[in-house]
């Protein structure tokens, strides 16, 4: 081997290791690939196989499987047809030494995710992350060029999967390292088994082959004047494949990225930022011969840092400079041939026809940083709960503490973090040369740290500046990770021409910017910002209450799928606000159908003779099968259902898994459960969450309403007339949720579970979909140390724990002023479809991240949103417990009610605390007083409080069952 490649592996070993050197948590037995491989060098083990041609096993060819039910053969393939389960094969090494694990498949249905997988070798896993990595689907634009809108702006082209047979050597799922995995195998027979985490999957076969070497790059002597002169150009937001459906288009109008025009919006650039991420070009050359090799591309995202590519050729790495190539921070557009060390433009030998190039994002290079990160943010959390312990979570200020007896080393871990954290910066700014502002909160956090230890004494009163506050230096430096773990990069184009071409022009000129800047300010007087298409008096109107990201890709759907299958124009608008819904209706100009409306709104407005009952379509109960039923408990009004549900939440037990396991404690199934997990959580100086301690003032109807419901108690008597506060069934529920406060310490205010949840202090709580996302997109540090389960209940008699709580967010209605009610509902039957549901969730969320996962409300079409089994599971066990509040004439005051009457229990009066029955009964009188008033208002009751109109409640009191109604 040569020795400028020894040098680069070198570097590649030191970076992995490092990569890989995060402080192990105690709910992971295995090291980390990077200890793994350090492991191997102790024993003097980095020896590659001879056998270049490797070991290969026909996928049909299997030791044992968990299910044959989930597996069947055909054509000598394996189909694998579950989400779950596992395959193993037994295999001889005659060579021992490292391998890489390829996997020879397809996949195997339409899912947008990827196919996940783990690998047990001889039973177990021999390194962390080998619990979790991926076989890629892969992706191209459905069409290209890409299609016009109304307003003649290009759509980005939906993603269609590519279903081929392709081979696949496994790698880390989260791009930290740049090389496939190596695993050791020694000289006999050993089993491979390979589990299913998101599976789904053909499979031809499984092989042991040696890792690919990257040879030295030799520049060729040429005489470049006999060189004959070619060059081409590919526009780089029309790729062959890529590696997930994320990869999108996205648009520029600097003047000299192509294809481009004037006061549209034209897709011509190709961005991805998530490390493991790639996109590959084909392209076809003239003749044997050498040729450069560049791109015109964008790096203004990650300020005075270089974001970075392994780039390959025809499924190889030319040479060492490419594994790990930089494209450094500007301001502008730049251009580039790819350079060896000696700052030269790179010749590649390539035969006559065609190649491909590809680039995947790896952050290999930011990983040792992110793992610091991470030691310091454990560790400042271990001291939190140290201090906590030692002096109580709210510490006397006028106390003298002498936390050197307790807690000796204190000061010595908070300088040593600020130590690390500098560290970690000044190895930034040697790798970039300036000063990565991504990272330059490092540097305040270590300052912060320092002066906390210029003042032991104040500590315990200050502890909480270290990982509980909100702004805290674990949130601090955890939100550096968001920064520095992407890798973005945008392209214009891709360059192949021959030696010595001249390097094409990156940055466009003042003057051509200036220009385009004016034209653009003028055209934008003349646009409609709130329509995302347009259309005549017979077509149907539709207003959006969310942003224009998801806006578009309702109408691209409607316009390519609706509106040919049935003729009827639909033109969206957004909608900012919903009170232009009774603006509109009151002018006598409303939409024809408004979507993603907040679950209060249907009835306000329905109450009011503004909205269509939906029951009076004949098909109304088929179109409601797909939702849970108690999914419209919010929706009815006297004999009528005015909404169709949208989108719904879900409430569930948020856990964090290394906390769990370090305190060696079972996830609490009951609210007694709860009740004997709080001693031991608040001797630790932790807590549990609801979300009644979310705000301060009015608690949401939504987050009390479980107590009531899983102690049996309605809310409202069954004609919808009175409320059921003064039940014992009531009573019971409401008294066990202030016990909590009252007598099993909750915090009565929580500001943010999300960051208390983060930060460890709060470890365990009860939250909503919201949370969910927010974990999953602003929490990297928590990768795979969180998880959910159902929400706690309480158990009956017969074992079964209820679970009863809301899940209602947005709907669609539909006003009685529209002139298109039958167009109206076929599209409503359209949108809510699974088929649709399904395909629009997966869009959104592929082209815009996992902040944008769809919480459809259809119950088929929830399988098929990229959750995790484990998710996925949680949320369907919660959802068989799903039961809306109904609304009612007056309603909005139980609320109110509930909320001052759990304020009078918890915080207390002038007067003391009040008992918890009084405080219902107060609350009783007060409600029933305005529901009298309201229902008198609107016609439900006589002067004489005597009934006028039938109204009742519906009631839902069993549980959903997934097998029995065929979901």
């Amino acid at each position: 081997m040569q020795k400028s490649w020894k040098i680069v592996s070198a570097l590649i070993l030191i970076l992995i290791i490092l990569a890989g050197s995060a402080a192990a948590s105690s709910i992971f037995s295995e090291p980390t690939y990077g200890d793994y491989l350090v492991n191997l060098i102790d024993q003097g083990i980095q020896q590659i196989p001879l056998n270049q041609t490797g070991i290969i096993i026909p996928a049909v060819y299997y030791n044992e499987v968990s299910d044959p039910a989930k597996f069947r053969t055909e054509d000598d393939l394996l189909y694998w047809q579950a989400d779950d389960g596992w395959v193993e094969y037994q295999i001889f090494v005659d060579q021992p030494g490292l391998y890489n694990i390829m996997v020879e498949y397809m996949p195997l249905g339409s899912q947008m995710f990827n196919i996940e997988i783990g690998i047990e070798i001889n039973g177990e896993y021999p390194f962390r992350e080998a619990r979790r990595t991926a076989l890629d689907r892969q992706w191209r634009n459905s069409v290209y060029p890409f299609e016009r809108d109304d307003f003649n702006n290009e759509r980005r082209a939906f993603q269609e999967q590519i279903f081929t047979m392709r081979s696949m050597r496994l790698s880390d799922i989260n791009g930290k390292y740049v090389e496939p995995f190596k695993w050791y195998f020694s000289q006999g027979t050993h089993t491979i088994r390979i589990h299913g985490l998101r599976s789904h999957v053909i499979l031809k076969s499984i092989a042991l082959v040696p890792p690919q070497v990257v040879t030295e790059y030799q520049k060729p002597q040429l005489d470049l004047k006999a060189v004959k002169e070619w060059k081409l150009e590919i526009e780089a937001e029309n790729p062959l494949s890529k590696s997930h459906s994320s990869v999108m288009v996205n648009a520029s109008g600097d003047p000299l990225v192509t294809p481009r025009e004037d006061g549209v919006t034209i897709y011509n650039t190709l961005y991805w930022h998530a490390a493991g991420e790639w996109a590959e070009w084909e392209f076809t050359v003239p003749e044997d011969g050498y040729y450069q090799i560049g791109l015109r591309f964008a790096q203004n995202f990650k300020h005075n840092m270089p974001t970075y590519r392994k780039i390959e050729i025809d499924d190889q790495v030319p040479a060492p400079e490419l594994l790990l190539y930089s494209f450094h921070y500007d301001q502008n557009w730049q251009s580039t041939f790819f350079e060896a060390a000696d700052g030269e433009p790179m010749l590649f030998y390539l035969t006559k026809g065609t190649h491909k190039l590809r680039l995947t994002a790896i952050n290999q290079v930011v990983q040792p940083t992110i793992n610091t990160i991470l030691d310091v943010i454990s560790d400042l959390r271990d001291l939190s709960i140290s201090i906590a312990m030692a002096t109580g979570r709210n510490p006397d200020r006028y106390r003298d503490w002498d936390l050197d007896k307790q807690i000796p080393d204190a000061i010595d871990r908070i300088l040593d973090s600020a130590a690390r954290l500098r560290a970690e910066y000044q190895r930034l700014k040697a790798i970039t040369g300036r000063a990565p502002d991504a990272a330059a909160n490092l540097i305040v956090s270590a300052e912060q740290l320092e002066a906390l230890a210029e003042e032991p004494e104040m500590l315990p009163l200050r502890y909480t500046q270290l990982s509980v506050d909100s702004g805290s230096i674990s949130e601090v430096i955890g939100n550096v990770i968001l920064s520095l773990q992407d890798e973005p990069l945008q392209i214009d184009k891709i360059f192949i021409t021959s030696p010595g071409h001249p390097l094409p022009p990156g940055k466009s000129s003042f003057a051509a910017r200036t220009w385009v800047t004016i034209k653009n300010f003028v055209q934008s007087f003349f646009k409609n910002y709130n329509a995302v298409g347009l259309g005549d008096e017979d077509t149907l109107e539709i207003w959006v209450g969310r942003g224009r990201d998801f806006v578009s890709v309702m109408q691209q759907l409607t316009d390519q799928w609706f509106t040919p299958q049935t003729g009827i124009k639909v033109a969206f608008s957004l909608m900012p606000r919903e009170d232009q819904l009774i603006l509109a209706n009151s002018n006598g100009t409303p939409p024809d159908l408004a979507a993603s409306v907040w679950y209060t709104t249907p009835f306000n407005l329905a109450s009011r003779g503004a909205l269509v009952d939906l029951t009076q379509f004949p098909d109304f109960d088929e179109v409601a099968a797909r939702f849970h039923p108690g999914a419209f408990l919010s929706y009815h009004y006297l004999d009528g259902v005015y909404a169709m549900p949208e989108t719904q939440n879900f409430w569930v037990l948020f856990y964090r898994k290394d906390i769990v396991e370090e305190l060696g404690i079972e996830l609490p199934d009951t609210w007694d459960d709860v009740v004997e997990l709080l001693p031991l959580l608040q001797q630790m100086g932790m807590n549990f969450y609801i979300p009644v301690s979310a705000g301060t003032g009015i608690k949401a109807l939504n987050v009390m309403a479980p107590f009531f419901y899983q102690a049996d108690a309605e809310l409202y008597s069954p004609d919808g007339l009175r409320t059921s506060l003064l039940t014992p069934e009531a009573l019971t529920g409401f008294r066990r949720l202030t016990d909590l406060y009252t007598v099993y310490a909750l915090d009565n205010f929580v500001a943010w579970f999300f960051q208390n949840f983060r930060s460890g202090d709060i470890p365990l709580g009860v939250s909503d979909y919201n949370t969910f996302v927010q974990l999953k997109a602003a929490a990297p540090e928590l990768r795979e140390l969180w998880g959910i389960a159902p929400m706690p209940g309480v158990k009956k008699d017969d074992g079964e724990t209820v679970r009863w709580a809301p899940g209602a967010m947005q709907s669609i209605i539909m006003f009685e002023l529209s002139d298109h009610k039958e167009e109206a509902w076929e599209w409503i039957k359209w949108w809510t479809s699974a088929e649709v549901q399904a395909r629009f969730g997966n869009e959104v969320e592929a082209m815009f991240s996992v902040a944008y996962r769809w919480n459809t409300a259809n119950l088929a079409a929830i399988t098929q949103i990229p959750w995790t089994l484990e998710e996925l599971e949680t949320i369907k066990e919660q959802w068989r417990w799903l039961k809306d509040v109904p609304q009612v004439p007056g309603g909005y005051i139980l609320e109110r009610e509930l909320s001052f009457a759990w304020n009078r229990v918890v915080i207390g009066t002038a007067s003391g605390a009040q008992n918890t029955r009084l405080a219902l009964h107060e609350a009783d009188r007060n409600v029933r007083r305005e529901l009298l008033r309201k229902q008198l208002e609107f016609g439900l009751i006589n002067e004489e409080g005597e009934r006028v109109v039938e109204f009742s409640i519906p009631v839902v009191n069993e549980p959903w069952d997934w097998e029995k109604e065929g979901q």
